[in-house]
């Protein structure tokens, strides 16, 4: 049974850092929502680099397992950019070489910009941008 683990940032951080393979990574003021099955984590969200002057908030994502993606985590994600953070844009960067990111990304709904050589010589990086009226009005997002 999925459930959302709220109040141990650094747990899901650490998870996240663990899926990356980068342990060296900083998410700057980072709050966190887990994902666990049947008690295991299998899911990590972390919200962090919040701006509150331009009201932007970024999206750090991993997961081990398919099952985490549920309508549930997608309201609990909107609730938290939108109440949490009362931020108008989300935002998530990933390698354009990372698919299953990258359809997951495009699935929920944000838009892709395409930054030729920002991750190095010969790779693009995707910043997905959504704002809190897309998020509200997404498939997935509508909150309850």
């Amino acid at each position: 049974m999925i459930a959302l683990l709220y109040g141990h940032d650094d747990v899901v951080m650490g998870y996240v850092r663990r899926v990356y393979g980068r342990e060296d990574i900083d998410f700057p003021g980072g709050r966190t929502i887990g994902v666990l099955d049947d008690g295991q984590l299998i899911a990590g969200i972390v919200f962090h680099d919040w701006n509150p002057t331009a009201a932007t908030i970024e999206l750090s994502m991993a997961a081990t397992s398919r099952r985490w993606l549920t309508r549930r985590v997608m309201q609990a994600l909107s609730r938290y950019v939108i109440e949490g953070a009362g931020a108008q844009l989300a935002v998530m960067r990933t390698s354009e070489r990372n698919e299953p990111a990258c359809r997951i990304a495009t699935a929920i709904g944000f838009k892709p910009h395409r930054i030729p050589n920002l991750r190095g010589r010969g790779e693009a990086e995707i910043i997905y941008t959504m704002t809190t009226d897309e998020l509200l009005s997404g498939r997935f997002t509508r909150l309850a």
